[in-house]
């Protein structure tokens, strides 16, 4: 069980256990002494006490929320469960069946409205019906402080509960696939679509790359846990001294230069990019210029990871889609651990800008964005017919060379079809993910919903650009869309004004708002169907 589930059921025992009885003790004793008649006795009580009970969970609620262990729809019936005992607390004094069956229906049917219109499936409203109906039924037999009880219940079963009955279905399901002996034959990738303006183009290839599965490579690294990885600046310092930084083995390392970055104002910084599990440097020998990343944290299998990619890359690419990468254990040290030498990966050196940057550049001339935006979805609608998913897609990591093609850079996250059953290393870029997205979250569809949003913000860019303006404001962590849109959509402003344009934009953006309804790798919004949505 996870250290946060044992703090919950810590506190749910001392809420049910302490709490909750010692209200209807302390509040019935005067009662008691005026009267033995003992049906009567919760009949009448201070309702502080509840209130301090539904702020607890609240406060319960609000965590989980934040730290993403319970989804919207699980979210739902805890703020019902939460809204009954306030309900139960307005309750003053003893009032007769009719007064408090109406004070519940009414604030049933609220909580029922609201939900009902958020989730438009029938089997979800059919299922959240099922709560409501027993809460009446409770009232109409039993006495109110059964109702209590119900809603401090039906708040551990859906926020404590149900996530666990979901984590071990998910771990009995991971076991049954990792017990099968022949991997499942998919279907073959997709016939070609049609795209508005032009063709998007989908290989045929045989045999199903998705279906090959890799041997599992040797540990290549070994860094002991206890060893803390090296910073940014713990690197930018190792790399003035290659001599001693760089393991003799490393010929291709030891004989390039590192290249200062002409576009920092600081003399002599030579970081590209930095992000949350490296440190990017340029380096140049006489033959080729290369990307040296250093990572700065440790992740689960790193080299196997990384091993499986390439693997599974090389037979994918096309030239242009990806850089070749070389992953290089037991390369670099750092004055902060001499006696250890980390990981790094050495990869082509693309030249170009990336596609914030592009944008800008482009902001007069919509057509290039609307181009970009052609290709973009091209690109996506291959890769998910070979089973791959960047799983970080972003401005930052989507690259536009001179002659206008894409390349993807940053494989940290990248799933491909030999990593099925493991999960996710990093969840991606908030403001282009599923806010539902967890690390369990990892396949082929794992690019869905980024894809959905970088497209629907080209198309849009390039139909109105003072969008770009409004909305990005220089951001390079965002193109249009931010987290809150997607937390949010119903206030907005950007969803609102996209709505309000016609044709292909206002149907990608009705459906990303209603991908938002869905699972995280709904294959609702699959790259080959919103190349069929037309203008």
């Amino acid at each position: 069980m996870k250290y946060v589930n044992k703090i919950l059921v810590l506190l749910f025992v001392l809420l049910f256990i302490a709490v909750v009885p010692i209200q209807f003790l302390y509040a019935s004793w005067s009662y008691i002494e005026a009267s033995l008649h003992l049906a009567f006795i919760f009949s009448s009580y201070e309702n502080f006490h509840i209130i301090i009970v539904a702020t607890i969970l609240f406060v319960i609620f609000a965590a989980m929320r934040l730290k993403k262990l319970v989804s919207w729809e699980a979210g739902g019936y805890s703020i019902l469960a939460i809204v009954i005992l306030l309900t139960m607390s307005l309750l003053q004094k003893p009032l007769n069946f009719f007064q408090t069956l109406v004070i519940l229906v009414i604030v049933l049917a609220i909580s029922c409205a609201v939900y009902l219109y958020e989730f438009r499936s029938r089997r979800r409203r059919f299922i959240f019906l099922a709560p409501v109906a027993a809460s009446l039924v409770i009232a109409y037999l039993l006495p109110l402080y059964v109702v209590v009880f119900y809603a401090f219940f039906l708040f551990v079963a859906v926020a404590f509960v149900r996530p666990q009955l979901n984590e071990m279905q998910q771990e009995v399901a991971k076991s049954d696939e990792n017990n099968e002996n022949t991997p499942k034959t998919e279907a073959a990738p997709p016939n070609e679509p049609e795209q508005p303006g032009g063709t998007v183009k989908v290989d045929q290839a045989t045999p199903d790359p998705r279906t090959i599965i890799d041997e599992v490579p040797p540990d290549l690294d070994s860094i002991p846990q206890s060893v803390s990885w090296p910073s940014q600046s713990d690197y930018s310092r190792a790399m003035q001294n290659l001599e001693f930084s760089i393991a003799k083995e490393r010929s291709e390392v030891l004989t390039s230069k590192v290249v200062p970055n002409p576009y920092v104002s600081i003399p002599g910084n030579v970081v590209y990019s930095s992000g949350n599990y490296g440190t990017v440097f340029k380096l140049q020998n006489e033959q080729s210029t290369h990307a040296l990343k250093c990572f700065t944290r440790s992740k689960p299998d790193l080299s196997k990871r990384y091993y499986l990619i390439s693997k599974a890359i090389s037979r994918f690419n096309d030239g242009s889609t990806f850089a070749s990468f070389s992953y290089l254990p037991k390369t670099i040290r750092t004055l902060k651990n001499p006696a250890v030498y980390f990981p790094a990966l050495m990869m082509e050196w693309i030249d170009g800008v990336n596609l914030n940057t592009y944008i800008t550049s482009n902001i007069e001339t919509p057509r290039k964005i609307s181009d970009i935006a052609k290709k973009f979805l091209s690109v996506a609608i291959r890769l998910q017919s070979y089973g791959i998913s960047h799983g970080d897609l972003s401005g930052d990591n989507i690259m536009v060379n001179p002659s206008g093609e894409i390349t993807l850079v940053d494989y940290d996250g990248m799933y491909v079809p030999s990593l099925k059953g493991m999960k996710a290393p990093e969840n991606g870029h908030d403001h282009f993910q599923h806010p539902n997205r967890t690390t369990s979250t990892y396949s082929e569809r794992l690019d869905n919903f980024s894809v959905l949003v970088i497209y629907l913000s080209l198309l849009a860019v390039a139909s109105d650009p003072s969008l770009w303006d409004r909305y990005n404001r220089g951001d390079q962590d965002c193109l249009l869309f931010r987290k809150r849109d997607f937390l949010m959509p119903d206030t907005s402003p950007l969803i609102a004004e996209l709505l309000a344009k016609k044709g292909r934009i206002r149907k990608l953006t009705k459906l990303l708002v209603e991908a938002l309804q869905h699972d995280p790798l709904w294959d609702g919004i699959d790259p080959e169907k919103l190349a069929k949505i037309q203008r």
